[in-house]
Parts: C-alpha cells; sequence; structure tokens
C-alpha cells in the first residue's frame, strides 16, 4: 500500500489529502502526514522509475531516413522505401 500510494502521489500530481483518500477508500486509514512521511522516505525511487520509463521527447514523431521514410504511430509501425533514380 505504501508503494501504491507513493506512486499514485508521482505518477498523477495528486496532493496529500488525494492520496490520503484515495487510500481511505480502499479501506487504509492513513494521515496526511505519514504519506507525506512515505513520500519524502521512498519518492526518490519512484520518480527516478516514471522517469525512466516515460516515452521520449521525439518518439512518435515522423523520421527521414535517406531513401526510406519511417511512421511510428504508437504501437505501429509502417515502413515506405522509396525508389530515386537519378
Amino acid at each position: 500500500m505504501i508503494a501504491y500510494a507513493v506512486w499514485s502521489y508521482h505518477q498523477f500530481a495528486l496532493s496529500m489529502a488525494d492520496v490520503e483518500d484515495l487510500l481511505a477508500e480502499r479501506g487504509v486509514i492513513v494521515s496526511r502526514e505519514v504519506v507525506r512521511l512515505w513520500v519524502n522516505c521512498f519518492g526518490c525511487h519512484f520518480a527516478d522509475c516514471i522517469r525512466r520509463d516515460r516515452p521520449k521527447p521525439n518518439d512518435g514523431a515522423v523520421r527521414l531516413m535517406s531513401p526510406s521514410i519511417t511512421i511510428h504511430l504508437t504501437s505501429i509501425s509502417i515502413r515506405l522505401t522509396m525508389n530515386v533514380t537519378r
């Protein structure tokens, strides 16, 4: 539950009160102070993991490579080859 609270705080930019309410809905009663202590203790590790798993800025972009074009659309990759005659 600690991992879930800290992960959701960083992943969804929730407030301490939001995390407290989220855990209360699941039957775990904690105070905002406890959530704050958990985030201070374990937060760097979770934030690093989320940052590492986040897509890079140029993912999903169209890349032009001569003489072919590679287009990446989320989970679909299309490769077009161009015939260049001179």
